[in-house]
C-alpha cells in the first residue's frame, strides 16, 4: 500500500492505492508558527463546538485577518471510526497543546496511540478528563493510572458544592445556578492538587505527569448554565 502526500501552500493531496486506484484531494490550512491544536475526544463531540468561540482559542482579530490565522489554537474533533484521529508517535503530537476527553471509549485506541499519548504527557502535554462519566476508571483502561483521582463516585452538585466555581466572575457576571448538576465526588491521588474547591470536595484537580499534567473536572463543561456563562 502506498500513501504519498504532498503539501502545496494550503492544498494537501492524498493518494491511496491498493488493488483499486483512488485519489482524494482535500484543502487544509497549515498551522501558523504561534498556533497549536486543542483536540476534543468526546462521545458527543458536537457539544463542544462552543469552544471555538472562546477568545482563549479564537483570539480577537482584525477585520482584515482571517480568524483562522489569528487563532491561538485550532479546535480539532478527533472522534472517528474505527480509530480516533490521534497520532501513533510522540513526534506527531508535538503540535498539540491540549486533549479534552469526555466519555470516549478508550478501548478504541490502539497500543501505539496510547504509548504516544503517554509520551506526550510526559513531555509537556495537558489532558483534561471530564466527569462524571469519564472518571469511571474502567472506561480509561491503562490511562486511568495517570489520573489525579483514585476514586470517583457519582454525586449531584448543589449550589453549595458549586460555590467555589460560582465565586469566579466573567465580565462581572456570576454563574447562574438554578438546579443541581450531575457530578462526582473525587478522592485525590497523593500527587494531585486542587485547582477549584477544597481538597475534601474538589471541583477541578490536576496532577503533574513528567513535564505535563492531567486535569480532571467533577462536572461536565457542556452543562447549559456553564456554557451560557
Amino acid at each position: 500500500v502506498r500513501r504519498p502526500s504532498a503539501l502545496r501552500e494550503v492544498g494537501l493531496r492524498l493518494e491511496w492505492r491498493d488493488d483499486r486506484s483512488a485519489q482524494t484531494t482535500q484543502r487544509v490550512s497549515p498551522l501558523a508558527h504561534h498556533q497549536a491544536l486543542f483536540v476534543v475526544l468526546a462521545e458527543k463531540p458536537s457539544q463542544y463546538a462552543f469552544l471555538g468561540g472562546f477568545d482563549a482559542l479564537a483570539a480577537p482579530h482584525q477585520p482584515s485577518n482571517s480568524p483562522e490565522f489569528d487563532a491561538h489554537y485550532r479546535l480539532v474533533f478527533a472522534d472517528s471510526e474505527p480509530l480516533p484521529l490521534l497520532p501513533t508517535t510522540y513526534f506527531a503530537w508535538s503540535t498539540t497543546a491540549y486533549l479534552l476527553w469526555d466519555g470516549y471509549d478508550a478501548t478504541l485506541l490502539n497500543d501505539e496511540q496510547r504509548r504516544a499519548l503517554v509520551d506526550w504527557l510526559h513531555w509537556g502535554g495537558t489532558m483534561i478528563v471530564v466527569g462524571p462519566d469519564t472518571l469511571d476508571l474502567g472506561r480509561l483502561g491503562p490511562l486511568a493510572e495517570y489520573l489525579p483521582t483514585t476514586t470517583a463516585t457519582f454525586q449531584e452538585l448543589d449550589a453549595e458544592r458549586l460555590a467555589p466555581l460560582a465565586a469566579y466572575k466573567i465580565d462581572e457576571d456570576a454563574l447562574d445556578l438554578q438546579r443541581n448538576w450531575p457530578g462526582v465526588q473525587m478522592t485525590l491521588h497523593p500527587d494531585a492538587r486542587t485547582v477549584t474547591g477544597p481538597r475534601e470536595r474538589p471541583l477541578v484537580v490536576e496532577r503533574r505527569i513528567g513535564r505535563g499534567r492531567v486535569v480532571a473536572t467533577a462536572f461536565r463543561p457542556t452543562q447549559a448554565e456553564f456554557v451560557a456563562w
